[in-house]
């Protein structure tokens, strides 16, 4: 990396109220395959951490430490925000949410008179906890194309309020409804050039942070739950 994209990048983290990166951050985060774009973006929104951690690496840091959690959280989110091929892409409440195109069709395409097709904006709506990454890499035509990431869990989709709204007939937009992608299993399509084996370790390490976040929220219930029970007993 030159000297000047280090000052460009240093001058545009030390700009925002809450940035914390000093120049082994930037190196670092550059080193493990961050693009100029995601690095700025780290810098700026990162919460401010403790002086002892400041670039990141497995030497030192104490895994267990909240500070280090929330950090290593959002340098996956801000991974998965640049690599999902998609619009509004969010990870917040446990749910990993973004709004892509899905084409479907009806009757014989190749008749014009006959042949309807719409891509409609779909938002989906996947719960990390519990879900499964499939580490096979899909392409969409088979062999070549798109990179996409196959997962199984709770998969909401909800069409976007101008959905076939290029269909002017509402019986054959309801037709074209029954067309959309269901189900607990959907591909999720990433951007030319990145890394997919990257992408789908990070994925993986957010599904088992929100996965180890619920258990310990059901076993901290389960236990006041319990202790109540006590309570309840002992004035029997």
């Amino acid at each position: 990396m030159n000297a000047r994209l280090t000052t460009m990048l240093l001058l545009a983290a030390t700009s925002a109220a809450q940035a914390e990166c000093s120049r082994d951050d930037i190196q670092f985060y550059l080193g493990r395959g961050f693009s100029h774009e995601q690095v700025t973006q780290l810098c700026s929104a990162q919460p401010r951490a403790k002086q002892s951690y400041r670039a990141y690496t497995d030497e030192y840091v104490d895994r267990t430490d909240h500070e280090y959690q929330m950090r290593m959280r959002l340098e996956r989110e801000v991974v998965l925000r640049g690599s999902i091929e998609g619009n509004d892409v969010q990870l917040q409440g446990g749910y990993l949410s973004y709004i892509r195109k899905q084409c479907v069709s009806e009757g014989v395409e190749k008749d014009r008179m006959f042949g309807l097709k719409s891509c409609p904006n779909i938002r989906y709506r996947i719960r990390l906890a519990g879900l499964t990454v499939d580490p096979k890499e899909y392409k969409k035509r088979f062999l070549y194309g798109q990179r996409m990431i196959r997962v199984e869990g709770v998969i909401r989709r909800e069409p976007m309020p101008d959905a076939f709204s290029d269909i002017p007939d509402e019986y054959w937009r309801a037709q074209l409804r029954k067309k959309l992608e269901s189900g607990n299993s959907t591909k999720i399509p990433l951007r030319t050039g990145v890394d997919f084996h990257a992408v789908r370790g990070t994925l993986e390490d957010m599904v088992s942070f929100e996965t180890r976040r619920l258990e310990e929220s059901a076993r901290r219930h389960a236990g006041e739950d319990s202790d109540d029970m006590d309570l309840g007993d002992a004035f029997e």
